[in-house]
């Protein structure tokens, strides 16, 4: 069976980045690949995977507890943050109640989508601004959101906070 060009593009992308990156304790940003080694995934202690790609499966739903938020690659109508409720909601129960789990959230690169949500997470829970936050997950994995989520960011700042600390560009 032929792959779509998408999903070809996920896998070229997913090759070419390193393991999961811890952004905050317990929370992990990572990519396709590392949600597909059940081996690591079971030795470094994961039990929660958040999933954010429509593009990529859930490897193992028998072994780990997901949540799969289906957000396509490159920004929607409805933007990313009508996940945000569902996602934070998850991550109350499952990462910041439950000092036994870890989590990986990844998509299938690990630099937009599932970036843009460990963006959002360090808004929420470690009371960073945008330009903060984006500085701070930036330092733990290269990252790039498109200017889509950028801008459902920026809008989400102003929520939380009032104001913008990013442009658009």
């Amino acid at each position: 069976m032929a792959e779509t060009f998408e999903e070809r593009m996920a896998q070229i992308r997913a090759r070419n980045l390193w393991d999961p990156n811890e952004i905050l304790p317990r929370l992990y940003l990572g990519n396709g690949n590392d949600a597909k080694n059940k081996g690591k995934l079971i030795s470094e202690g994961f039990t929660h995977i958040v999933n954010v790609a429509d593009d990529v499966e859930n490897f193992f739903p028998n072994d780990f507890q997901y949540l799969n938020l289906q957000v396509g690659d490159f920004g929607t109508d409805e933007g990313i943050t009508r996940v945000f409720p569902q996602c934070f909601e998850y991550l109350d129960e499952h990462w910041r109640n439950n000092e036994k789990s870890k989590v990986l959230v990844h998509c299938a690169a690990g630099m937009n989508r599932s970036a843009t949500i460990c963006i959002a997470v360090s808004m929420k829970y470690e009371n960073k601004t945008l330009a903060e936050a984006f500085q701070f997950v930036r330092s733990k994995r290269r990252v790039q959101p498109i200017k889509d989520n950028r801008q459902q960011l920026m809008k989400y700042e102003m929520e939380l906070y009032h104001k913008n600390t990013m442009t658009e560009d």
